[in-house]
């Protein structure tokens, strides 16, 4: 939306004539993004859907840090990726970014990756079990570097799955702090 704003379209009198309402402040969208519904009314507006394409294969294409993917011999061949990219605005943030074109080429129906209900609402989730390992895991590398300082107030952890589906991370101090 932004890259289209800044070439002088009107991104929102061109999202209202889809029945889309954005936010003045398009930065809005960060807390509050569109869903697949409104972004397939958007992609009915061929100047969206070109911008669109455009931005995902300079930014999914050539600014990817991190790359998930099936790995060698197992999967599809032509199952799309999963990349993580800077996040435009948030500095140190980054985004999961993927094509959805035909469930990604399989890579979405693939087991941990795709569509569930999530158990607290029983809404649709994408996702959650990548976001869920990713984040044990960068939690799990944050304790690991603390624990090498010799101040450091932890003595270990542990990794707790829940009845919910959730984890908790138990870390435990050293005796007598």
């Amino acid at each position: 939306m932004a890259a289209l704003k800044k070439k002088g379209y009107d991104v929102h009198a061109a999202a209202k004539a889809q029945g889309v309402e954005l936010p003045a402040n398009l930065l809005d969208l960060l807390k509050t993004p569109w869903d697949l519904n409104k972004q397939r009314k958007l992609f009915q507006d061929p100047k969206f859907q070109q911008a669109y394409t455009q931005l995902s294969k300079d930014v999914v294409g050539k600014d990817a840090e991190f790359v998930i993917k099936y790995k060698e011999g197992k999967g599809r061949k032509d199952a799309y990726e999963i990349v993580l990219v800077p996040h435009p605005v948030n500095k140190g943030e980054y985004l999961m970014m993927t094509d959805f074109y035909a469930q990604g080429n399989g890579l979405l129906t693939s087991p941990g990756v795709g569509k569930h209900k999530s158990g607290a609402t029983g809404s649709d989730s994408w996702g959650g079990e990548l976001k869920r390992a990713y984040a044990i895991s960068a939690a799990e590398r944050k304790i690991q570097s603390a624990m090498k300082d010799p101040n450091s107030e932890f003595a270990s952890y542990k990794i707790v799955p829940l009845a919910n589906g959730k984890t908790k991370i138990v870390v435990e101090g050293k005796k007598g702090l």
